[in-house]
Order: structure tokens, then sequence, then C-alpha cells
């Protein structure tokens, strides 16, 4: 039992070390999904804003409304305080240490999980998994989906707890589980999935007998069904209102795609650039385990269920404004691969057969060492992940160098363009305001370079400066305007800065303006503008 825990400890600071190494790298938001969350924790400095009548601006009634559950905002909010009281930057950076942790305590869940359910080997196996795979360290890494990480972690630990009341029949586990129940449904729109699975462990556990009876308890109830009403009161103001079901974060099931095919015939291309040919060709061996645990009733087949109800159910409740589909199959990818490891490891266990023992040991082995080399492309900055032929999705390995320019731009705005004076940027809406710091900034959501080449000319007198991609400088008629800046990363071109009136045309080195802006932005108080406003609906914020 002590060399267990031994492994299981080397098992977790690989997994801690994966998800915190060259977090640093990660200098640039990308989108207004990545800043969203972090802006609307930020806007809870300012006050005023939590009085005010207009149901619209109130920050409480926004949090129980927002798409991502009140948890994000409340845990980075709470994060942000903490970094304050240790008197650290606020940061992309530093904020993403969030992730990276919520993503390491995964790797303890899954271990506790298994262990539970089968034994302490087959624990050790699916933790080793769960902390060189891949896809969980990007997302552990992701500046701006903590939530989905940290929302697949409250999940685990959910079951987890609830396996430990109805075996022990323990109140304090009752508690235990019914709060890590009411944060998730406060964290995760697909947290409906988890009542099933809830009903099944007591099955598993309890048989048919007194399975109501354990869920009718004070400390089963209470927590999720306050957290459940508050997002009912936040549907039902959103049902009145005449807006999207898709503005509410309980909503966002409901807000249905209209294409169902599209999903399912997708599903098998999402996995693969998920995680890529190797950790794929587990869901097959994990579809035949499930069934087979299912079928023996063994304790396990819970990882089944679970994988099935978040496969297909929830494919059909994928909102159509999801642009990144396969974001939403991560705790389904996740069970199959667990069931893919379990099912080898039972038929290692159970062969009477030598040969086909050293064979099943050497797959695993060698399973396990081509994960790791695709992981250290990753996670250890290596540009060779993206030469690996293994079917993971490129863009991963672009991750750690994701340098825009916006940061630097935005140090240029804040220094040498007054307040009065208009910009126009290709940068969505709230990364151009952390960034520029300011409120009025004519851009869009979610526009293609057709789109803001429309826009840019409708509104073009009204512009004083102009900051878009280096990429597309030649597709804009900028023939009013003269070249301000230049702003290059390791002798690559970013972004430009166009102005009405001539100026001295800069050449700006992208590491230094960020260290710049974080040496004299990146204070609580001068992060973003005073009268920063939550982020409106609409495509144009102007």
């Amino acid at each position: 039992m002590t060399l267990n825990y031994l492994l299981f400890g080397i098992i977790f600071i690989l997994g801690l070390f994966l998800r915190f190494y060259g977090l640093n790298t990660f200098t640039d938001y990308l989108s207004s999904d990545h800043v969203q969350q972090v802006l609307a924790s930020l806007n809870y400095f300012n006050y005023k804003t939590l009085f005010t009548f207009n149901i619209k601006q109130n920050l409480i009634a926004g949090v129980f409304s927002y798409a991502y559950g009140f948890v994000t905002i409340t845990f980075i909010y709470t994060w942000i305080l903490f970094l304050k009281f240790l008197h650290l930057p606020i940061n992309e950076t530093n904020i993403s240490y969030l992730s990276a942790l919520t993503g390491s305590l995964s790797v303890l869940g899954i271990y506790l999980l298994i262990k539970e359910l089968v034994d302490s080997k087959s624990a050790l196996l699916c933790s080793f998994l769960a902390a060189i795979e891949p896809y969980l360290i990007v997302q552990s890494k992701d500046l701006g989906r903590y939530h989905i990480i940290s929302a697949l972690s409250l999940f685990i630990f959910t079951l987890y707890f609830f396996i430990l009341y109805f075996k022990t029949k323990n109140s304090l586990n009752g508690w235990l589980a019914s709060i890590f129940l009411a944060v998730y449904i406060g964290s995760s729109n697909m947290f409906m999935g988890i009542l099933p699975l809830i009903f099944y462990i007591a099955y598993l556990y309890c048989g048919k007998k007194d399975i109501f009876k354990l869920f009718f308890k004070k400390e089963i109830l209470i927590l999720p069904g306050i957290t459940f009403l508050l997002y009912l009161s936040a549907l039902i103001y959103v049902k009145l209102n005449h807006l999207s079901f898709g503005s509410a974060f309980l909503g966002k099931p409901l807000d249905k795609p209209k294409i169902l095919g599209f999903y399912l015939s997708s599903l098998s291309t999402d996995y693969i650039s998920n995680v890529g040919y190797i950790i794929y060709s587990l869901f097959y061996i994990g579809l035949i385990y499930g069934v087979f645990s299912f079928l023996k009733n063994k304790k396990e087949s819970l990882i089944f269920i679970w994988a099935l109800i978040y496969t297909i159910p929830f494919l059909f409740f994928t909102p159509p404004s999801a642009t990144v589909v396969r974001v939403y199959i991560m705790e389904s990818q996740t069970s199959w691969a667990i069931l893919g490891i379990l099912g080898l490891y039972y038929l290692y266990k159970n062969s009477n057969y030598k040969i086909l023992k050293y064979f099943l040991s050497s797959l695993i082995f060698s399973l396990f060492l081509s994960i790791i080399l695709l992981t250290s492309g990753f996670a250890l900055n290596f540009p060779i992940y993206s030469n690996f032929s293994l079917g993971a999705v490129k863009d991963l390995g672009s991750l750690p160098y994701a340098h825009t320019g916006a940061k630097a731009a935005g140090f240029y705005a804040r220094e040498n363009i007054p307040e009065g004076e208009n910009i126009f940027t290709d940068l969505e809406p709230m990364l151009a305001q952390f960034y520029f710091g300011r409120n009025k900034i004519f851009c869009q959501y979610d526009a293609h370079k057709a789109e803001n080449l429309k826009y840019f000319k409708i509104i073009k007198d009204k512009i004083k400066w102009v900051i878009i991609d280096f990429e597309d400088e030649n597709i804009y008629p900028l023939r009013d305007f003269y070249k301000a800046a230049e702003i290059h990363f390791k002798n690559k071109p970013l972004r430009v800065i166009y102005a009405k009136g001539k100026k001295e045309i800069l050449k700006i080195d992208a590491e230094i303006y960020n260290l710049y802006f974080r040496r004299k932005y990146e204070k609580l108080n001068k992060f973003i503008p005073n009268k920063l406003e939550y982020p409106s609906e609409g495509r144009i914020l102007d």
C-alpha cells in the first residue's frame, strides 16, 4: 500500500509539472471567449455595479445568467483576491495557474475513483494516463477555458463522494457529495448528465432497497437544490425578457443545435483531433470492455454509463452557438480512454498464458511510451510535437507560441492614443477592452475578414486609428491613414498600427512591450478602465 501511494505521488508530481511547466509562454489571450470570464470577475471590484437596479447591468443578476456558470466567475474572482493578497500581478500567467491546479486535481480524482471502483493498480494506470494525456494538459494550460477542466475535476470528485456516501451511509460523506454536486451544477451546463449517474451509483452499492430514502435527506438535497433554483430563476428571467436560451447558463442545453447529424458524424473526427490515433484506439477497447463490465454488473460499469451519457445525449445538447464542438466531448473521451486501459489490464490479470501476458504488458508499456513522447512535444514546448503523425490537431503544438501582438498593441494604445480618439481593430471586443483599457472601441464579435472589412468601410470616417493583423494589412482601404507602428515577435510580423496623420514608424518588439505592459498596467486598479461595463450582448461594441 505504501508503494502504491509512493508511485501515485510520483504520478501526481508529473501531472503537476506537465501542467505548470511553460505557462509563462502563453502570453496573449486569443479571443473574447478567453477573456470574458476574467473581465466579468474583475468587474466585481467596481462595487457600484453590484447595487444598480438596471437588471442588465447588475453583476449579481449577470452572474446567475452567465453562460459558463457562477462558479467560473466566483473561482477567478477568489483567485484574483488571492493573487492580490500575495502582491502578485494580475496577468494571464498568474490567472492560468488556477486551471493548471484544477487540471492537476483531476489526476487525483481519477486515482481515488478507480481505486474505489476497481483496485489500486488499475487506479495507478488510469491516473498515469490522466497525468500525461495531451488534451487534458492542453485544457489545463488553456488561458480561457479553465472552467472546462475544472468542471471535469468537480464531476469526478462528485462521483467519488457519492460512492462513499452510498457505501457507508455516512452523513459527512453525504454533505461532501452534495457540496461537490452543487458546485458542479454551478460550473457546467452539462450537469444534467451526472444525475442518472448518481442513481446508477446508488443501484450499484445499495441495490433497489432504500435508494430513494437515501436521496431524500437534507445533506443531499439542500445545497444542490439551492443552486438549481437560482439558475431556474435566471432561466425564467431570460424567457420573460425574450432573450435566447443560450444567454443563460441553464438555458444552454435547451438551445439545441439545428443540424443534429453534424455532431454525430463528426464524433470520430473530433476524438482524433483531440487525442490522436493512439489514444483514440482505446475507444474501441473501452467500448468492448464497457459492455462486458455492464453485463457482469461490475462496479467499473459506472465508467461505461458515464461514457455513454456524455457521448450520445450531449451531442444533442451542444448549443448551435458552439464554435469548438470538440470541447464538449472531453468528459466522454476521458471515460472511454479509462475504460480502454481497464480493459487491457483486465485481460492481463486474467490471462493464463505467459505469451499473452507479455504481449499485453508490452502493449500497455508501448501505449504509455507513445503518449509520453506525444505529451513531451506539447508540454515541454518542443516544436517537433506538430510533426508527429499521430492525428493530434497541430494547433495544440502552436499554443505555447501564441503571440498575437494584442498585449503589445494594448501598451501602445494606452500610452499613445487619447481616450477620445476612436480605434478600429480586428480583435474581438472584450479582448480589445482588456488590453486597450477603454470601453469605446470599434470592433466585432466572431467576425471573419470580409465582415470586418465591410464594417470598417461603414465606420471609416469615425476612425483615427487602425490596429489589425499584419497579414490583413493590404486588404483594408487605408489611403487616408499612415503607418505608425509594426509589432514583431522574433522578427515575425504580428500586427500593424495605422493613424490619421503622419507618425514616426516604430518597430515594436512584442516581448519588450509585453514586459512594459506587465510592469505598468497589470495591477488590479490599472488593469481595466474605471468605468468598464459588464460585457454587453451584440456583435458590435461601439
